[in-house]
Order: C-alpha cells, then sequence, then structure tokens
C-alpha cells in the first residue's frame, strides 16, 4: 500500500492530529517507554507512536521508527528534528526484516499487524528483537470500528459497478480476544488488553480527505475526473442518509512480554 499513501500524503497528515496522532500517544503510553529505553516502531506511519515513545525515552533513550512509505517517513524526520528530538531515526525499510545490532526494550506496532505478509511469522520476527523481558505493544481497530469504509464501497460502486467490498484484513485482530490470542501465538508472556473509544466528528472535507489519503485512495486511480466527483457526492449522500457523520476508531491495544527459557 505503500505507493497509494505516497501519492496523498498531505491528506493522510491531515488526519494526523483526528485520528493517528491520538491513538498512537495512546498505543505509546500503554507501552510506557522509559527514559534512556530502546525503542522500534514497527509501521510507524508519520509517528504517531514514535514521537511520544522519543519524548517518553528522552535524550538517553533510541528510537527507530520502520515503514515502507516514503514520504510519511521523511515528514517524521522533519518532525522529530523541529521537536529536538535528535535520538528518534525514521527508516524508509521492511519490518519484516528489520535487524538491529542490539535490542530493544520495547517494540510498538500501531495498526500494521493486519497488514504483514505472514502475521505470526513477522509478529515472530518482531518480538525477537526484544531483550529478554522487553514489552510489546500493538493496536488494532475494535469490532465495529471504521463501517466508513463500507458506505466509501457502496460510493464507488455507482460509476464502477463490478467492485465489491473487500475481505476485511483486519477481521482476525478486531476483538481483545482475537489480539490476545495472536500477541500469545507470537511468543508473548504477561499478556494484557484494554480498549479505546475513539470517535472523529467528520465534515465533507475530512470525510474524502480520509478515502484520498489511506488505502481507499486505490479504488480511485482508474476513474475520470467527473467520476470522481460523482463518487464523492454519493458518499456525502450515504452519509447524510445514513446519520453517519462520525467515524467510529474504537480499537484495541495489547501487551506482552518476551521471555526466553534457558
Amino acid at each position: 500500500m505503500s505507493p497509494v499513501y505516497d501519492a496523498d500524503a498531505d491528506d493522510f497528515l491531515r488526519w494526523s492530529p483526528l485520528l493517528w496522532a491520538p491513538l498512537g500517544a495512546e498505543l505509546a503510553e500503554t507501552a510506557s517507554p522509559r527514559p534512556g529505553d530502546r525503542v522500534l516502531d514497527a509501521c510507524s506511519g508519520a509517528g504517531g507512536s514514535a514521537l511520544p515513545a522519543a519524548r517518553s525515552v528522552g535524550r538517553t533513550g533510541h528510537v527507530d521508527a520502520v515503514d515502507l512509505t516514503e514520504q510519511l517517513v521523511r515528514r517524521l524526520e522533519v518532525a522529530a528534528d523541529h521537536a529536538g528530538l535528535h535520538h528518534l531515526h525514521a527508516h524508509v525499510a521492511d519490518v519484516t526484516t528489520w535487524r538491529s545490532d542490539r535490542p530493544y526494550d520495547v517494540v510498538l506496532c500501531g495498526y500494521g499487524a493486519f497488514f504483514l505478509p505472514e502475521p505470526d511469522r513477522d509478529g515472530r520476527h518482531l518480538v525477537s528483537q526484544l531483550r529478554p523481558g522487553g514489552r510489546f505493544a500493538a493496536s488494532t481497530w475494535n469490532r465495529g470500528a471504521m463501517g466508513f469504509v463500507g458506505l466509501v464501497y457502496e460510493a464507488v460502486r455507482t460509476v464502477r459497478p463490478e467492485v465489491t467490498s473487500p475481505v476485511r484484513t483486519d477481521r482476525w485482530l478486531d476483538s481483545p480476544e482475537l489480539l490476545a490470542d495472536w500477541l500469545e501465538r507470537i511468543g508473548l508472556q504477561e499478556v494484557e488488553l484494554r480498549t479505546v473509544t475513539h470517535r472523529v466528528d467528520l465534515t465533507e472535507e475530512t470525510a474524502w480527505a480520509f478515502v484520498t489519503g489511506t488505502g481507499l485512495r486505490a479504488l480511485l486511480s482508474t476513474l475520470t475526473g467527473d467520476a470522481v466527483q460523482v463518487v464523492k457526492r454519493r458518499l456525502v449522500e450515504f452519509l447524510d442518509r445514513q446519520e453517519a457523520w462520525e467515524l467510529v476508531a474504537d480499537s484495541v491495544i495489547g501487551t506482552g512480554r518476551r521471555y526466553v527459557v534457558t
């Protein structure tokens, strides 16, 4: 999905203070990195969790933020520099093969687990980057969240009837129980879960920015300018009809520790 985000990083970033920054702060706070800790933020995006983690670990700490989307990584570099967080290092790289020469105290993965090609294998790889006793924290959408996506598909079908709603890749993680099962499968112990309620009031502008600033933009890639405007108008009609001018972004955050049996 990287090229999609690269194409409209500005709209992705428009949503940062509404969605990615507050939810990233929730993840970082739950993981509780301490001063001097080494942190890996896998699938870091524009730094929703990497920036607060860097503030927590301070100058004696170290944060590696890893993502495939170059424009978002570059924006994170600028944000970290402006904030004086010179111990935050942003990397354009694949988290499934990322390795450090020193283990981490904390690994974060915000809304990225359901994009991993092989979730169990790749999750175990991320856990292997922790020191013994290190903490892993992941966030995912809770069941019932992101119903807005279905309305976008309905709007697109008015000009592309062949489009079918995708199988939601996050369904296998969309409850506290499912997230706990995954965390245990990838080798974590002392697993704990918490739920977060997060809602964002939508306007016509922010609703459309969510479409163009996320992977939903791919649905528009083959459309003419006129067809895109039809989709935009139909989306507004659907939101009005269903009184759905609220983005439901309720989430689950799970944590666990890595212990090595000797």
